[in-house]
Parts: C-alpha cells; structure tokens; sequence
C-alpha cells in the first residue's frame, strides 16, 4: 500500500511491539478505517487474523455450521463471534466467569458456558441436538477432552493457546504447572482416524512471513464490514506491569491496550 506523511495505519510488528517507536515495514501496516480511535486499531490487526485463519484457513467454516468457541470474551474470542455470524453460525462462547455472560449476550452469542464442574451437561444442552462443526481451542487439559470428544464427524478442533499453563500470580505453583504438562492432552491418530475428527494448531508468528497469505486474508476481512473491536482496558505505557498482570489473571474483557500518550 502507498501511504502519505501524516496518515493514520495500524499494522503488526513479530516482536518488539512493546516500544514507544517503531520502524515498521509497510507490508504490514493498513490504513486506520475511517471514525476509528488508535486503541481500535491496535486491537484489531492480530486478533482478527487470528480468529479468521482459525475459523476459515483451518477450520473451513461452512455458513450455517456450530462453533464452540473457548475464551470467548477475549479480544481474539469477540472477533471469532463476529466473523463466524457473517457466515451465519451457530456460536456458543465459554468464559471462566459468570460476570462476563452479560456481555457474551450483547455480542449475539447464541448460547455461553461457564468453564466448571457441568461443563460437558452444559455443552450437551447448548448444543440442543447441533453437529459441533468446529472448535476454538485455547485452554488444554480436560476442556480439550471434553471439546473434542463433542464434535461431530468431520468436526475439528483449531488449537492457538493453552491458558492452563498461564500462571494468573506472581507466585505460580510449579508442582501444578509440571503436573498439568505431563498429563496434558493427547491424541491418538488412530482414533481420530475411526472417530473421523481432526486436530490442527497455529502460532500466528510462523504466518508473519507469509506475506501474501496476509494480504489475501486482510482483503477478505475488509468485505466483511467489521465494525471495531472492543477494547476493555486502557493503560498508559508506564502501567506496563499492571497491564500485563491484569492480562494474565483472566479477568479481562475486549483487548488490553497500552496507550503511549
């Protein structure tokens, strides 16, 4: 893209974003949509090419399939609802507390889960007789089983996060982290094979380079009209360490933004 002196963008960075300047390469900056403030377009460019490559790229959404979509009150979970309701879905959104149902609502979420002890009755309910098409992974251990173990033929199951493996203290308990590594999930070929399921992974770090991919995937966000992202916490470059522990606690909602002015 050409650009001018002066114009607002927002882009994407593979590492050192967490600076008050960059230089950027123009490959990767797009222009900052009409009516946007910059904390939307800072919350936009990564979360929305990880949800659309998770969604379309390997999960091949089809108008009108299931989504369970894990985090769902994420920056990345939000958009994920957003573009699956373009193709019409069915969306069911987990969070790991009740206190951001509310907002799964507000978003059209069809139905929404509170990870606990029903989760898998509370799948069984929410999906009311649905096929699970497809999956967005981001916590491990028993919700991977539990995800899995719902979808139906042909159904798959995009993993780009283990939030198990996040410690939400300062103080994490590394017996539990160890224990929760060894018996982390695990499938067998095989099954799938017999169950006709399947399971990808990405880190959009490794797409980074894909130049083109980004570009053709970037064209096809723009013809979906997607209004800006939520951002749900605002904080001032300095407050780097609040903002970041406040990430990590998981009470967070929307995109955190840090604000260099």
């Amino acid at each position: 893209a050409e650009f001018i002196p002066g114009q607002k963008v927002m882009g994407v960075t593979r590492f050192g974003g967490y600076d008050s300047h960059i230089v950027a390469d123009p490959d990767y900056l797009f222009p900052l949509p009409e009516g946007w403030s910059y904390e939307e377009g800072a919350a936009f460019p990564v979360q929305t090419f990880t949800a659309y490559y998770a969604l379309r790229t390997l999960g091949d959404l089809k108008f009108g399939q299931t989504v369970l979509i894990h985090s769902a009150a994420g920056g990345v979970g939000l958009l994920a609802n957003r573009i699956a309701k373009k193709y019409n879905a069915y969306t069911i959104g987990v969070v790991g507390s009740e206190s951001k149902l509310d907002l799964l609502k507000r978003e059209g979420f069809d139905k929404a889960i509170v990870r606990g002890r029903n989760f898998k009755e509370d799948l069984t309910q929410s999906l009311g007789g649905r096929p699970l098409n497809l999956v967005l992974e981001t916590t491990g251990g028993k919700y991977f089983y539990y995800s899995y173990a719902a979808l139906a033929p042909m159904g798959r199951l995009v993993a780009y996060g283990s939030a198990q493996f996040t410690p939400s203290s300062h103080r994490p308990n590394y017996i539990n982290l160890v224990l929760r590594y060894l018996f982390r999930p695990r499938v067998d070929p095989l099954t799938m094979i017999k169950s006709n399921k399947s399971v990808m992974a990405f880190n959009l770090i490794w797409i980074y380079e894909q130049k083109e991919m980004m570009k053709e995937m970037l064209a096809d966000i723009e013809k979906l009209k997607l209004p800006p992202p939520l951002v749900g916490h605002r904080y001032d470059f300095s407050q780097m360490g609040e903002a970041l522990a406040l990430f990590q606690s998981g009470k967070t909602i929307g995109k955190v933004v840090l604000n260099i002015q």
